[in-house]
């Protein structure tokens, strides 16, 4: 797929078309609340997109509770998180 990266400078077209970015990414989320719940559903929107130039090399998500993958409107990944028992 080519890019449509437009400059005066061709050295730094070449690079932004044709360079490899490597991105690590860790993502944190703590949660509390002022006492104790029993029951907590969230929906988590956190996996990439594949294709349109993205490749996705490796991807996982650690939860406390139990994980449903299902496709968005959009198509998108997405996960329904469900955390029971006192918490």
């Amino acid at each position: 797929m080519r890019s449509e990266v437009k400059s005066r400078t061709p050295f730094l077209t070449y690079l932004l078309v044709h360079s490899d970015m490597r991105l690590n990414i860790e993502h944190h989320i703590h949660c509390t609340y002022p006492g104790a719940v029993g029951y907590t559903i969230q929906q988590l929107r956190l996996t990439p997109p594949r294709g349109f130039g993205q490749r996705v090399k490796h991807w996982e998500i650690r939860v406390n509770g139990r994980m449903q993958p299902y496709a968005d409107a959009y198509g998108n990944l997405a996960h329904t998180l469900v955390v029971e028992g006192l918490h």
